[in-house]
């Protein structure tokens, strides 16, 4: 049977799983919308899919047509002030497609007030269409002018009015909503309070919710249906999450919390003493980086700490901690998750050297800083990791770049990834291959000039003996060293070295391949080296961040 043979409606389920998947509807119509090209029937029953997304533009010049059309819409004002918005509307209601629009994403470029912009965006869709039911997930981006970050720049209680007036048309535009994504500047009051405002209309059936910002909603106000949800605090002190019910939560957030949080927004009515998280499978918690999270605010009102269980928690991932965390120290986790990482700088480690944490299958201890050199920081890591048992996967990032490593520094057992960011000489290296029992994966961001006393000879290709591999257990390799390492011809001698003595290699990142001289030695030596030709090279810039 042939594509052209298939019914429509089996036709039509093969476009809907076909189409491009992207966070972004624009990108993800300019793909699709190459179905309508193919013939006549394709165009007919693909119309309803690819026309799925309304993205609407206001205020900017547009990076390419994204398959819209161009129009001219005024401010609400009447004045001079209009501006051109890139949009698909017209093509979506000539299509007849509006029933089928299932996501709409609105971006507002404004200079003083985001109000005219975004008044003019919905009358354009009210008018073409009137209410938009079939919209399920909403993404609003608003990029305010400079001026609205100075000092003398806007307040948001000038702009009540304005604020009650734009949420309430766009949830009565769009009063199926179930997704909400809330993009744009970082520090925008304004804008705080408006996507703030137009949460709480929707607060009685949002199911997800992702905001680049705090979301401002009056005390009272809870969304009762909320699974998913990620806020970013940034430095946002003073502002609480939203009262959700805790137990329908599947994945949590919270980005930038500042240290005078509490856990009462998640607590059913604020009486309790016990929160439960019955369902809730993903838990991401970064805390703002100068925030004092000793402070943080675990305790119910009588004084007695929160406790606070995860029964089905799965993935937890806790970062930029400075202090003991409340959240480990009293929480009820799983007596076994999949996926533990902890990132925290030394004074934490040395605080909380004796804590047990729960048993995970992949166990991450990342040292952030602040360690200063101190021997006793890798101590204590090593601690908290010998403390977890039956972990398959125990990784250990030592990212503070004064803090060196060596063999003799490493106690916990067994160890199957290592990352260092401090200077590292070959020889170190070469004893961290074979001398950490059970090391599968190392990464050494950046090489030392010093420290280089094995001789890094590679044979001969004509020599009669094979050389003699080392005793490791290592198969990943990731070496980032700096340009002018390369241009000495260090790194090079090194990985061709290793490369012969590694036969269970399996993978090696670099960032450059100089001169294409490790591919000409792999080409060369694969026939004596047979397993040369399994081994998967990766170039690639480092990011400054663990991979």
């Amino acid at each position: 049977m042939y594509l052209r043979d298939l019914p429509d409606d089996i036709l039509r389920l093969v476009f809907k799983f076909a189409l491009e998947r992207h966070d972004s509807t624009a990108v993800a119509f300019r793909a699709n919308r190459q179905l309508l090209t193919v013939c006549r029937r394709w165009r007919y029953l693909a119309l309803p899919a690819v026309h799925s997304g309304l993205v609407v533009r206001y205020g900017c010049s547009p990076d390419g047509r994204c398959g819209s059309e161009y129009c001219r819409i005024n401010t609400a004002d009447g004045g001079p002030h209009a501006a051109e918005a890139a949009t698909n509307l017209g093509l979506i209601v000539a299509a007849g497609c509006v029933r089928t629009v299932s996501s709409v994403e609105i971006a507002v470029y404004c200079a003083a007030s985001l109000f005219p912009g975004l008044d003019a965006v919905l009358r354009l869709m009210h008018t073409a269409a009137g209410v938009w039911r079939g919209a399920r997930r909403l993404e609003i981006s608003i990029y305010p002018d400079s001026r609205m970050f100075d000092e003398d720049g806007p307040d948001a209680a000038d702009y009540g009015d304005q604020i009650e007036k734009a949420s309430a048309m766009l949830f009565s535009t769009m009063p199926g909503v179930r997704r909400v994504l809330f993009g744009g500047a970082e520090i925008n009051p304004v804008a705080w309070e408006f996507c703030g405002r137009l949460a709480a209309l929707y607060s009685n059936q949002l199911q997800d919710v992702y905001s680049l910002y705090p979301i401002v909603v009056p005390p009272e106000c809870t969304f009762r249906q909320l699974r998913d949800t990620c806020i970013y605090y940034r430095d946002g002190a003073g502002y609480q999450h939203p009262r959700v019910v805790s137990t329908k939560l599947v994945s949590l957030g919270l980005l930038g919390w500042p240290s005078n949080h509490s856990w009462a927004p998640f607590s059913a009515g604020g009486d309790t003493k016990v929160i439960e998280f019955l369902n809730l499978k993903e838990l991401d918690v970064v805390y703002f980086d100068t925030a004092a999270t000793s402070s943080i605010d675990v305790r119910h009102r009588d004084g007695h700490p929160w406790k606070i269980r995860f029964p089905k928690l799965e993935r937890a991932n806790i970062f930029c901690l400075q202090n003991i965390c409340p959240l480990l120290e009293y929480a009820v986790f799983p007596r076994r998750i999949e996926k533990l990482d902890i990132r925290a700088t030394a004074s934490m480690f040395l605080q909380m050297s004796e804590m047990l944490l729960p048993a995970a299958r992949r166990l991450k201890i990342g040292i952030a800083s602040g360690a200063n050199g101190n021997p006793a920081v890798l101590a204590a890591a090593n601690r908290i990791l010998d403390s977890a048992q039956g972990s398959e996967t125990v990784c250990l990032d030592v990212d503070d770049k004064s803090l060196p490593v060596f063999p003799s520094s490493i106690t916990c057992a067994p160890l199957t990834e290592l990352l260092i960011r401090a200077d590292t000489g070959v020889d170190t290296v070469l004893q961290l291959i074979q001398e950490v029992p059970g090391l599968t994966s190392l990464k050494i961001h950046s090489l030392a000039l010093s420290d280089t006393h094995t001789d890094l000879l590679v044979p001969g290709l004509h020599e009669a003996h094979l050389v003699a591999p080392l005793n490791t257990s290592v198969r990943k390799l990731r070496i980032f060293a700096k340009y002018e390492e390369l241009e000495l011809g260090l790194i090079v001698p090194l990985v061709k070295y290793l490369l012969l003595r590694i036969p269970e290699l399996i993978k090696v990142t670099l960032r450059e391949d100089p001169n294409g001289s490790l591919a000409q030695f792999v080409w060369a030596y694969a026939a004596r080296y047979p397993h040369l030709k399994d081994i998967l090279f990766t170039f690639q810039e480092d990011n400054g961040r663990s991979p």
